[in-house]
Formats: C-alpha cells, structure tokens, sequence
C-alpha cells in the first residue's frame, strides 16, 4: 500500500512546514493530527499517541496564550 509513501511525506512536511511557520502554527498541530492517524492506521499506537500528546500540548500553550477563551472549556 502507499501508507509508507504516504508516512515520508508527512515527515517531509512537517519538516518543511516547521521551518517555515513555526512549531505552534495551527497548520502544524492539523498536520500533526492527520499524521497520528496515519500512524493509527499503520498500526504504529505507541507513535500516533505521541504525536497527539504533542499536538494537545501546544494546543494548550496556545490557548493560554490568547485572550479568547474556547466555549469549549
């Protein structure tokens, strides 16, 4: 299958995207979602749960960071 290919370019990417955005983008933490459920679906948990774990982290950095509070919450 092209899940291989597929997981080469979303290092690719993140590499890229990282560089040029920032870590805390929010197109970085998207990116890191989609990538964890690639990783999900290669059977890979213990790499896909990392990337969450992550991708929550700067999401809350970022939320507490801002002035707007999530309805959410």
């Amino acid at each position: 299958e092209r899940y291989d290919e597929a997981e080469a370019y979303y290092q690719r990417a993140l590499k890229i995207k990282s560089k040029h955005l920032g870590e805390k983008h929010p197109d970085i933490i998207k990116l890191l979602g989609n990538y964890s459920n690639l990783l999900l679906a290669l059977n890979k948990k213990s790499e896909a749960d990392a990337l969450r774990a992550g991708s929550t982290v700067i999401t809350a950095k970022n939320w507490s960071k801002s002035k707007v509070t999530p309805e959410f919450v």
